[in-house]
Order: C-alpha cells, then structure tokens, then sequence
C-alpha cells in the first residue's frame, strides 16, 4: 500500500528541468554521501579487526588501499567515454558512488 501512495506521489511530482551542471553537482553529492558511509564503516571494521588481533587489522588496511586504486581506475576508465564532454564528471562521480557503496557492503559482510 505504502509504495502504491509513495508511486503515485512521484508521478503527481512535476519533472524538473536539469542542467548538466547539476547533474553533475548532485552526482558529486551523491559520492560525498557514500564515502562518508564508507569512512565509518571501515571504521567500525578496523576496529573489530584490531580486536580479532592477528593479522587483520593490517590485511583489512591492504586490502583497502588495493581496493581505493581499483576504485579509482575503474572510473576512470569508465568516465573516459566521455572525456572532454559535460557528461564525464557525472559518469565518474556515478561510478565512484556505486562502488563506493558495493564496498561499504562488503565491509559490513552483506554479501549483496
């Protein structure tokens, strides 16, 4: 029931025009927001790897670092499609949120 009212309000909700340029600002945005949940949950992460001793703690940290350069290349790599174009900062912001929020997943243990 809930969806059917949430569906119908959406559709009753005038589309507004965007520019490109905030498109790309709500894309950035958006990233800003995932990253955030990143930061704390690999936070809350650390911490449980610490406490599990061993060698977790420094394993989770190289795994992170190897992670963030995969990250950051696979978005390049993505957005370069668009290189030189207004679309490019969107793309690559859009691939850095998606991942961004893959990985706050997996450091949670979500296996989705």
């Amino acid at each position: 029931m809930r969806l059917a009212l949430l569906s119908l309000a959406l559709l009753a909700t005038p589309v507004a025009a965007q520019t490109q340029q905030s498109l790309n600002t709500q894309a950035a945005v958006d990233h800003r927001r995932a990253d955030a949940l990143l930061n704390a949950q690999y936070r809350t992460t650390m911490a449980q790897a610490r406490r599990a001793g061993g060698r977790s703690a420094s394993l989770l940290l190289a795994s992170q670092r190897a992670w963030l350069k995969y990250r950051d290349a696979e978005c390049g790599r993505s957005a370069a499609q668009y290189e030189g174009g207004s679309m490019q900062p969107m793309q690559h912001s859009a691939c850095l949120a998606q991942l961004t929020r893959l990985r706050t997943r997996e450091l949670k243990g979500d296996p989705r």
